[in-house]
């Protein structure tokens, strides 16, 4: 009986070892993606494109896990994630859903780099040295 129970209780730690890895897992996902347009050089492997990519469940903002972190992804190319440079963002879509809220951003692209601008009005500026030559 005891051989018994210490299995059932192995197999149930192992289970929720499992359950905990795959709801854990990065989706990444694309979301949304800007590539910076032609009138822009930065005569380091151009072009690059930046990317809001849906990444793992976010526990500490919800005990039931609906609700994931997003990370900004500026690399080159339209592949993402890969090799570029991330930065972990937290949105403010307040009563929208996070999807159509990330849809109405925008990308300014300039000469020393890019601001990533939410529809909420927070914006986020990224020098280009931060992210040219894949980094």
């Amino acid at each position: 009986m005891r051989a018994k129970t210490g299995a059932i209780i192995l197999l149930s730690l192992l289970l929720a070892f499992i359950f905990t890895l795959i709801l854990n897992r990065p989706t990444n996902r694309v979301v949304w993606q800007s590539c910076q347009p032609e009138n822009v050089n930065y005569a380091a492997n151009d072009p690059y494109c930046l990317s809001v990519v849906e990444g793992s469940i976010d526990w500490n903002k919800s005990p039931l896990g609906s609700t994931r972190r997003y990370s900004i992804f500026i690399g080159r190319g339209t592949e993402a994630p890969g090799y570029g440079h991330y930065i972990d963002h937290s949105f403010h879509p307040g009563y929208e859903q996070i999807d159509t809220h990330i849809a109405k951003s925008a990308v300014v692209w300039s000469n020393d780099g890019l601001t990533f601008q939410e529809s909420s009005g927070h914006r986020l500026h990224v020098p280009k040295e931060m992210f040219i030559g894949g980094r």
